[in-house]
């Protein structure tokens, strides 16, 4: 199960089902459906890029998309709100990494 919180906008999402999954060299978009505030039929879409892998910019990206499909899939979440979804653009997140005693990056 995948859950998502975001309490400045009193949102609380939970999958139910996954649809798709698709990774192709660095990115990785990840689809499925869950309920919001106990409603069912909301949409997600997740999708990432691994920023240390060639081609990929250095930096790693993240989107997350929620929507209702009860409502002509109105956009309930997304970040940012003017990313097309049928050519997918990243946010820019900074990632901190961190060794372990081994000098294990996690």
């Amino acid at each position: 199960m995948t859950e998502f919180q975001f309490k400045v906008g009193d949102l609380n999402f939970h999958s139910s089902l996954y649809e798709l999954l698709v990774i192709a060299g660095p990115h990785a978009k990840f689809e499925g459906t869950g309920t919001s505030k106990g409603e069912s039929n909301f949409g997600f879409m997740v999708t990432a890029t691994d920023g240390n892998i060639n081609g990929s910019g250095d930096v790693d990206k993240f989107r997350i998309k929620i929507f209702d499909k009860d409502d002509t899939d109105r956009v309930v979440y997304d970040n940012p709100l003017t990313m097309q979804m049928r050519q997918p653009k990243f946010r820019v997140v900074k990632l901190s990494s961190t060794r372990n005693k081994h000098g294990i990056r996690g």
